[in-house]
């Protein structure tokens, strides 16, 4: 939902996931976006730089989805992606992130039901005709915030040694005593950015999955624990990858509901994150 003021000078986003609407609150989706556009009302110019920054779930589910889009096995074995070990081989069983960080796909997951078979109509790095019919199971792609899985077709698993483990149709993340809203985690920023959503993420490095977008429908001023205005927006310069290893503070994990690539993954729970250090690299012109 699309909120604007009454001069239509400020406008903001709320979207949430449903499948049949009983869940869901359009009192509440109103009163944050009500909330979003009095902080606007309050400007405050900031420049391009590093930011304690809070992620709703859905941004979270932006950034790792483009993660998940580049964990083939066959391109990690091939040195071709972040996942690639120098030397050779991938970086399966290597430490990725501060935290206990888990993310894992579940066929079984109760909220998120998915297929328990591949079933592809076209092969790629990600699937292969010739693996139909074959089960999926839960795989745990990082635990305790070890890569411990990548994407791999039975031919992939063969020439990296590795176990199948074929991509499944949702993805769950969760921080070991990650707790709370949103707004429970703007509370423990002295200093930050609270954001909205990101939009036009595009790959800048594939070695280190270098990522870039514009921030969108809204970036807020964060000190002392509370939303003090709106500020302009940004481009940003971050790695998801990167990002697992500055993770400050984690929410409960939620169904959500990505931004840019609703359309293309939309069965994924995330909880909200504070990253430190998110590089807000320049002010976006006309914000």
């Amino acid at each position: 939902m699309t909120g604007k003021s009454h001069d239509r000078t400020r406008s903001t986003w709320k979207g949430v996931e449903t499948r049949d609407f009983k869940d869901v609150s359009v009192a509440s989706i109103d009163a944050n976006i009500r909330q979003r556009l009095e902080w606007q009302g309050r400007k405050v110019d900031l420049p391009a730089g590093r930011y304690d920054t809070v992620l709703p779930s859905g941004s979270v589910a932006d950034l790792f989805t483009y993660m998940m889009w580049v964990s083939a096995a066959r391109d990690a074995f091939e040195g071709q992606s972040v996942f690639s070990k120098k030397g050779g081989g991938t970086r399966v069983g290597e430490k990725l992130s501060n935290v206990g960080f888990q993310f894992f796909s579940d066929p079984d997951y109760k909220q998120l039901p998915a297929s328990n078979f591949v079933s592809s109509a076209v092969s790629s790095p990600f699937s292969s005709v010739f693996d139909n019919g074959q089960p999926i199971k839960r795989v745990d792609w990082f635990k305790d915030g070890v890569l411990q899985a990548l994407i791999q077709t039975r031919a992939s698993a063969a020439l990296t040694k590795l176990d199948f483990t074929p991509i499944g149709e949702n993805a769950i993340l969760s921080v070991d005593g990650g707790a709370g809203t949103l707004e429970d985690l703007v509370k423990k920023v002295e200093n930050g950015l609270l954001l909205t959503t990101f939009w036009y993420i595009r790959m800048v490095d594939p070695n280190s999955l270098l990522l870039t977008g514009l921030t969108r429908d809204g970036v807020y001023h964060v000190k002392g624990g509370e939303v003090v205005g709106a500020t302009n927006n940004f481009r940003w310069n971050d790695s998801p990858v990167s990002a697992l290893n500055r993770i400050l503070h984690a929410g409960a994990t939620e169904w959500t509901q990505p931004r840019e690539w609703a359309g293309d993954m939309s069965n994924m729970a995330t909880p909200p994150l504070v990253i430190k250090d998110f590089n807000m690299s320049t002010v976006s012109p006309g914000s």
